[in-house]
């Protein structure tokens, strides 16, 4: 991945010294926004937070933002948040251009945001381990045209992964499972194919990632109950 140096402005809004600003940095460079701007906007909703035993401090934009903080600030700016693993799931995203999409995004990475534009990191320092840092999610301007086909990915790449694998294995019917999105209308449909032919298509239009691996389930499950084929 290309590097190129970018301290989101900070030296221009007249800060000096090291400094772990990394979220205000990276929000300010994917945002467009001033340094100072993101800056007091952390600070600000920092004074809401709530500490106790196991938070005793509050999010800066000097310091460090928590995760629930630094969700609000992108939110303000019209970002919103895309998890790239999951629990049982492993690492399926690096800090690498062929693995992210394209706009103006900011990755969680183990202890730091970092943001990156069109494939390039935008950072004070190469952060990327040569390509072995793991994403564990990353910002994305919510409407955008990166946004909605990152989302489609997403869904397709959890429906070939996840279900079809599952329903493979379970059912000795099932030749394939997978997802598709109309460009014109956006409805989204899951089609499983069958050995003997059938192809079944039902509509999961918004449906969250787990409604979808149930609908896939019980349609297979009618199917299978009507003659389809058995249970392996």
């Amino acid at each position: 991945m290309q590097f190129t140096y970018n301290d989101g402005g900070r030296a221009d809004a007249g800060f000096k010294g090291k400094t772990g600003d990394c979220g205000c940095r990276a929000a300010a460079i994917a945002a467009q926004r001033p340094y100072k701007e993101v800056y007091d906007l952390i600070n600000e909703l920092a004074k809401s937070e709530r500490t106790g035993k196991r938070k005793r401090k509050v999010s800066n934009a000097r310091t460090g933002v928590y995760p629930e903080t630094f969700k609000k600030v992108m939110a303000h700016y019209g970002f919103e948040w895309v998890p790239t693993m999951h629990i049982g799931q492993g690492c399926t995203v690096h800090l690498r251009e062929n693995e992210l999409p394209k706009g103006r995004i900011v990755c969680n990475v183990s202890g730091h945001y970092t943001a990156v534009i069109d494939g390039v990191l935008n950072d004070t320092y190469d952060c990327t381990r040569d390509g072995s840092r793991c994403v564990y999610g990353y910002f994305i301007k919510r409407g955008t045209d990166a946004a909605k086909q990152d989302d489609s990915k997403q869904r397709a790449e959890f429906v070939r992964k996840h279900v079809a694998s599952l329903l493979k294995v379970a059912f000795d019917s099932v030749d394939d499972v997978f997802y598709r999105k109309e460009p014109q209308t956006l409805d989204e449909f899951i089609t499983t194919r069958y050995f003997d032919g059938r192809v079944v298509t039902f509509i999961v239009t918004r449906d969250p990632l787990p409604v979808i691996a149930y609908k896939a389930l019980q349609n297979v499950i009618r199917t299978t109950d009507c003659g389809g084929g058995g249970v392996k």
